[in-house]
């Protein structure tokens, strides 16, 4: 419900603040008084697109904030529009975004004006009311969990398919590459690796003939670098005692002979490996060729063709593992559709069944305000189309006068059989209705008399389960108020203004009284006032 309202700056209205009651909340007025602008600003924060035109002349902001409550959990919500059309919006002193508003107010208030009846005269929104009417939600999470269930299904097969599709044209082309790439171990490093052999192979023979020059002179000739070195180290060492210089020239020519000798046998070993192998030149060249081939497709790299191999092992792998689960998934789909068939048919069923309660309660409160002849009918039959919520399609017929055709009812409703008739569905969903709170904009236009009583009548009942806040002209359902506040235009400083009193009963009598005769008020309408108001609150 709706503790509170506060207004600075919204057309009329310099400021003022109201505060609602639990039951039956009355609004009365004179017309342009600025009944409805307390509606415009209950709208504007729930979400309502806000206009200029409503910006009270020479302010520089407007300034909406309302105190709403459901069930234990309490909250503010301010909305500030600057002169410049920005918007600022506060929930419990947060601010948020205005599209993220209607997500926290869906559930606070549902607003009926005399013109806002699109949604009962919309039938694509008329299935809803019977759901909301009938016990079956286990029945609809049903079917909405196999629904998903079946999309999500459907959905991871479809893109497995276009994923198969795609890999089809180039399968041929992938497996012809991966041979390429496969046709030799790849490493990072490979084509370095037999750069280096190809050139030591297509050298050989030189290489091979300066290793022995070099193994010749350091090991193998009679006056080799070694054994000259070694005479030198047994010379100095008949003397290195005499002097720490000596001993290190001995210790020097020591460790030189040594390198020398693991010199020399690095040579032979070098050598030993080296040899002339015209086959082994081929083969490492047709190598070298196919290395540099891929590295021109492929990315001009090692690493970007390893990359790029590894990368269609990946997708060759997808495309089997997909061609073993589309007929997996194919099967489950059609498991899924079978079961939300079935489920969906025992929905329908729920539907219709409830659909004829529906209609004859809705008809029963329609006869009861002044439509006799009335007949309410709801019907509901397949669709060619499943959704999350089965598939049924369903609309609100309705027959006004015996005899007659039932009709649609967008079709041949007036303004006040359309009022009623929105009424009766309130009754109906009274209790299954998720809004604390109704809003009821002049929805009295084109009844009176024992019709707006029994209009009154219907709307009191609601009171007694949610709030109820209705703006009326007739004086049938202004007494039939448990709150009653009047809204008043007043003109001064060369400015109108609009305030807003709560009504006593004294008052209450005065403000009904003119509601029947007019600006002159008389002892008549004063007495049928005091009547009415006794009547309903006896």
């Amino acid at each position: 419900m709706i503790n509170s309202l506060y207004i600075k700056n919204l057309a009329i209205i310099d400021e003022l603040e109201v505060h609602f009651e639990n039951g039956l909340n009355i609004i009365t007025g004179e017309t342009g008084s600025g009944k409805s602008i307390l509606v415009n600003a209950i709208a504007y924060l729930l979400g309502g697109r806000f206009s200029k035109d409503h910006m009270r002349t020479d302010s520089q902001k407007t300034i909406i904030e309302g105190n709403f409550q459901t069930g234990n959990c309490n909250c503010t919500i301010r909305r500030v529009i600057s002169a410049n059309g920005n918007s600022r919006i506060f929930v419990d002193d947060e601010p948020i975004k205005l599209n993220e508003l209607p997500q926290i107010t869906n559930k606070f208030i549902d607003m009926h004006g005399q013109h806002d009846h699109q949604q009962l005269l919309l039938p694509s929104q008329h299935l809803s009311y019977v759901d909301q009417f009938g016990d079956y939600d286990h029945i609809l999470e049903d079917v909405l969990s196999q629904y998903s269930a079946l999309k999500t299904c459907k959905s991871e097969l479809l893109a497995l398919k276009k994923i198969q599709t795609a890999l089809d044209e180039k399968k041929e082309l992938f497996t012809f590459q991966l041979e390429e790439l496969d046709k030799y171990e790849l490493e990072a490093d490979v084509d370095s690796k037999l750069s280096s052999e190809y050139e030591i192979l297509t050298r050989a023979s030189e290489i091979i003939q300066h290793l022995e020059n070099i193994d010749f002179s350091l090991d193998k000739s009679e006056s080799s670098i070694v054994s000259q070195v070694s005479g030198l180290k047994s010379s100095i060492a008949k003397i290195s005692h005499v002097s720490d210089e000596l001993e290190s020239i001995e210790n020097r020519l020591e460790s030189t002979m040594l390198e020398l000798s693991d010199l020399a046998q690095e040579v032979k070993s070098i050598q030993s490996n080296v040899s002339v192998n015209p086959n082994r030149l081929v083969e490492v060249e047709e190598k070298l060729s196919h290395i540099e081939m891929l590295k021109r497709k492929f990315g001009g790299s090692m690493l970007n063709v390893i990359d790029y191999r590894d990368k269609l092992v990946i997708t060759l792998l997808e495309e089997q593992k997909s061609n073993k689960r589309i007929p997996e998934l194919e099967m489950q789909c059609e498991k899924l559709l079978t079961q939300l068939n079935s489920t969906s048919t025992k929905l329908s069923n729920a539907r219709e069944e409830t659909a004829v309660k529906l209609s004859n309660i809705i008809t029963g409160h329609v006869r009861e305000m002044d439509m006799p002849s009335t007949q309410f009918n709801i019907k509901v039959w397949p669709s060619d189309k499943m959704t999350e919520s089965g598939n049924d399609e369903c609309e609100f017929f309705i027959q006004t006068n015996l005899g007659e055709e039932s009709r649609p009812l967008a079709k041949i409703v007036s303004g006040g059989e359309i009022s009623r008739i929105m009424l009766a569905i309130k009754l109906t969903l009274q209790k299954s209705d998720k809004v604390d709170t109704l809003i009821f904009d002049e929805i009295d236009s084109g009844i009176s008399g024992a019709t707006a009583e029994r209009v009154g009548d219907k709307i009191n009942a609601l009171g007694d389960t949610h709030q109820i806040i209705c703006i009326s002209h007739l004086s049938q359902i202004a007494g039939k108020g448990k709150t009653h506040f009047k809204v008043k235009k007043n003109e001064g400083s060369g400015r109108t203004q609009t305030s807003i009193k709560k009504l006593n009963m004294a008052d209450r009598v005065n403000e009904i009284a003119s509601l029947i005769s007019g600006h002159e008020i008389t002892e008549t309408s004063l007495q049928q006032a005091a009547y009415l108001l006794e009547g309903s609150h006896g």
